[in-house]
């Protein structure tokens, strides 16, 4: 049994399809009711391993498709390894063919275990966030008895196109803590991005928040008061 769900619109009548079932994700295209031409068929990510999770997360818009790899292992081939860090790969449409232009790792120091990298992601125009719930933060990086936040979470901006795409930004809770999960959902739309915090704390545990920011430029910030109290 598999859980279908709509994600979103491509021209010329496609739609991006996530499908899930007990031996994994794969990302289907199909063709509209409205749409002319034939069903383009399937992304079914080139390489994906065991409990990669390839399409965790996708996001679409034009003739570009992201899709997310949450448990993706990370090997830059030079010993440096993290189970379950996670992975972004961009696929460029021509016709109705599909093929892998870029993929994205966390992009700020060296991936870790279970960054999560690739859970949740927004595509609009050259823009491509992606959120990492996985990921810890320091809350002192000068004092070495401060344990680390873990879980604490993070989102990427990236801006380009095509195989080609460059970190401008990094998001963080605006009060980190441990298990906040920030980076948990996003959403971007002309210059707001919102980032879910599902793991946020209130009167209850894992009660959630979401952080709006507004854009200028690649400066991200916060727009809303809510978000200065989120442990």
């Amino acid at each position: 049994m598999r859980s279908l769900s709509l994600v979103g619109p491509l021209a010329l009548g496609f739609a991006v399809v996530l499908g899930c079932g007990v031996f994994g994700c794969g990302v289907d295209v199909e063709k509209s009711d409205a749409g002319p031409g034939p069903i383009p068929g399937s992304i079914t990510g080139e390489g994906a391993d065991h409990s990669d999770n390839f399409g965790s997360a996708v996001a679409i818009d034009g003739d570009t498709v992201a899709v997310g790899a949450a448990g993706a292992d990370f090997d830059d081939g030079s010993g440096n390894t993290a189970p379950r860090a996670g992975a972004v790969i961009v696929y460029s449409r021509t016709g109705v063919a599909f093929s892998e232009a870029a993929r994205l790792t966390r992009p700020e120091g060296t991936p870790e275990w279970e960054d999560a990298f690739g859970t949740a992601i927004a595509l609009a125009g050259d823009l491509l966030v992606v959120g990492a719930p996985g990921v810890d933060r320091d809350p002192d990086p000068d004092d070495p008895d401060i344990i680390q936040y873990s879980n604490a979470g993070a989102a990427y901006v990236f801006q380009g196109a095509g195989a080609t795409w460059t970190h401008i930004a990094t998001l963080t809770s605006p009060s980190p803590f441990l298990d906040q999960r920030f980076g948990s959902s996003v959403a971007l739309a002309d210059d707001l991005l919102i980032v879910g915090a599902a793991g946020v704390d209130r009167d209850a545990r894992d009660v959630g928040a979401v952080v709006v920011y507004s854009r200028a430029g690649s400066e991200f910030t916060v727009a809303t008061a809510a978000a200065a109290s989120l442990r």
